[in-house]
C-alpha cells in the first residue's frame, strides 16, 4: 500500500499556478538504512532462492524523527531525518551505547508519537489460535528518552487489549486517537493523559440511510482532525460485489453527534487518503508506480490534481507517506537496505 499527503504550502502555490494542470513533485535523498542488526541497521529478511521480501519491519516518519520497526530483531530504531540513530529500544544487549533503552518486545505494529517526544507503540502479542489472524496488543507510551511510561487498553487501562489496530494518530493537543477493527466492525478511542475519554463503535447498520438501505456498507477508513473535534469516515456501498458509490461521512467528536454526509462519490477510484490541513480531502488513485490524486474543498470543488512517479528500479517494496504536517516521504526496500526520499 502506498500512501501520500500534500502540504498546504504546495497545495495553493500550485493552486495558484494552474488549478488543472497534473503537477509533478520529485524526490531528494534524505538517508540510507543499511541491512543488518547491528546498530543503526535493520535486519531484512528475504526468501532464499526467490526475490521476495519479508515484511518483518515497520517505518513511520514525523516531523521529529524516522521510527523503524525491526521485528526480526525485536527493536525499535529512532532516527534523525539524516539517518543517525537518537535512540534504539529493544531487549538486553552488549551494545555499550548510551542511546539504547532495553525492552522486550513482542511484535511492533502501528508507531507515532506527540509535540512533547512521546512515542506510542503498538507491541503486538502471540494470536489466540494457531489459526486466528487477531493478535491482541496493548499501546506502550514512551517518554523520549526511551523510558516506559504507561500501558493502555482499550479501556485506557491493561483490563482489555486493542486487536487490529489500523492506525493511531496525535492532535495538536497531544491527544491519541486510536482507530481499531473486528471483521464486523470499527471503533475510535481517544485517549488524554492517558486516559480514554471517547469511545464509539461503527458498524454497516451505522450508515443506513433511504439512499443506501438495501446495500452493504463497508468502512474503508476512520481519520480525525488535527485541529478540531471531529473525524471523516470513509464507507463504500455494494450491490452484492458491484460497487455502487461512496460516501464520507463527519462526525463531531465532542457532542459524539449522528453522522452527517460530506459527499458521496460515484467513481471507485476516488479513495479518499487523508484530511489536509482540517480543510480539505484528498482521494488518490495508484497505477503501478504512478500515484495521481485530487484535493477537494469540503464544499466538493476541486482545488488541484498532483502526481507522483516513483522510478523504474529493482526495488521489493515502495511505500508514499508523511508525517503529522503533510511533509512528503517515500521509502524503496531493496538488498542493499532502505533508501527514504522526501518530496518538494
Amino acid at each position: 500500500m502506498r500512501k501520500i499527503t500534500i502540504t498546504l504550502t504546495v497545495l495553493l502555490t500550485l493552486f495558484a499556478c494552474n488549478r488543472w494542470k497534473v503537477s509533478k513533485l520529485n524526490p531528494d535523498l534524505l538517508c540510507h538504512i543499511k541491512p543488518g542488526s547491528s546498530d543503526g541497521g535493520i535486519s531484512l529478511v528475504f526468501r532464499d532462492n526467490a526475490d521476495i521480501l519479508d515484511m518483518t519491519f515497520n517505518l513511520r516518519i514525523s516531523d521529529k524523527a524516522i521510527y523503524c520497526a525491526d521485528n526480526e530483531s525485536k527493536r525499535l530504531l529512532v532516527l534523525s531525518k539524516s539517518g543517525d540513530i537518537n535512540r534504539i529500544i529493544g531487549p538486553k544487549s552488549v551494545s555499550t551505547e548510551k542511546n539504547y533503552s532495553e525492552f522486550d518486545f513482542s511484535s511492533i505494529g502501528e508507531i507515532t508519537d506527540d509535540k512533547d517526544g512521546n512515542i506510542y507503540v503498538q507491541n503486538k502479542l502471540p494470536k489466540l489460535t494457531g489459526n486466528s489472524e487477531i493478535s491482541p496488543s496493548y499501546i506502550l507510551i514512551f517518554s523520549k528518552d526511551g523510558k516506559l511510561q504507561e500501558t493502555l487498553g482499550q479501556d485506557g487501562l491493561t483490563n482489555s487489549p486493542f486487536y487490529y489496530i489500523d492506525n493511531m494518530f496525535t492532535d495538536d493537543n497531544n491527544r491519541l486517537f486510536v482507530v481499531s477493527r473486528t471483521f464486523e466492525s470499527w471503533s475510535l478511542s481517544v485517549f488524554k493523559d492517558k486516559k480514554r475519554e471517547y469511545f464509539s463503535v461503527f458498524d454497516k447498520n451505522s450508515f443506513s440511510d433511504s439512499n443506501s438501505s438495501g446495500y452493504n456498507a463497508v468502512i474503508e477508513k476512520i481519520i480525525p482532525f488535527r485541529k478540531s473535534n471531529s473525524a471523516i469516515i470513509s464507507v463504500s456501498f455494494y450491490d452484492g460485489t458491484r460497487f455502487k458509490f461512496r460516501k464520507i461521512f463527519r462526525i463531531e467528536i465532542e457532542n459524539n453527534s449522528k453522522l452527517k454526509e460530506v459527499t458521496t462519490l460515484p467513481d471507485p477510484k476516488n479513495e479518499l487518503f487523508t484530511i489536509l490541513e482540517d480543510k480539505y480531502l484528498v482521494f488518490w488513485e495508484v497505477e503501478g508506480k504512478d500515484i495521481r490524486f485530487v484535493i477537494w474543498s469540503f464544499q466538493e470543488n476541486i482545488l488541484n490534481n498532483l502526481s507522483i512517479d516513483l522510478e523504474e528500479k529493482k526495488s521489493y517494496y515502495d511505500e508514499i507517506l508523511s508525517d503529522e504536517n503533510g511533509k512528503i516521504y517515500s521509502y524503496s526496500v531493496s538488498r542493499e537496505g532502505i533508501s527514504i526520499y522526501a518530496w518538494e
